[in-house]
């Protein structure tokens, strides 16, 4: 997600845009400390909801899916990009590779991708 830092130096006044914003949502003494000392100020949007447009509804976790995958990184990244936590799981558990109950989305694809290239990883290591 997008993020946007202010470095103020130290005597540094607060630049006006902002001024208004802290001082509603911080007490005047974080405030003098931030102007004598210098700081960051940071602003940054989180989104936590995904679009779910891009997401296909019926994917069948079959031996051909998982072989899609298998044939590259490149491949194995796109379609599962498409997929919900729960069709990741899908996957995981076809390959037979655990996945934690409290997994983000991003991290279960991470982990199968991961998975399903390790093989590819420890060859590259032991040339």
């Amino acid at each position: 997600m997008p993020k946007y830092s202010i470095i103020l130096k130290s005597g540094e006044e607060i630049p006006g845009e902002f001024k208004s914003l802290l001082e509603e949502k911080f007490d005047e003494k974080s405030l003098d400390k931030l102007k004598r000392f210098g700081g960051r100020i940071q602003l940054s949007l989180t989104a936590p909801f995904t679009d779910r447009k891009q997401q296909k509804k019926g994917v069948t976790v079959d031996q051909e899916l998982i072989d899609k995958m298998a044939s590259s990184n490149e491949n194995a990244t796109k379609l599962l990009s498409k997929m919900t936590l729960k069709q990741i799981r899908e996957v995981a558990k076809f390959v037979g590779f655990p996945v934690a109950s409290k997994t983000t989305v991003e991290e279960a694809r991470k982990q199968v991708i991961s998975y399903l290239f390790s093989d590819d990883t420890w060859k590259k290591i032991s040339k």
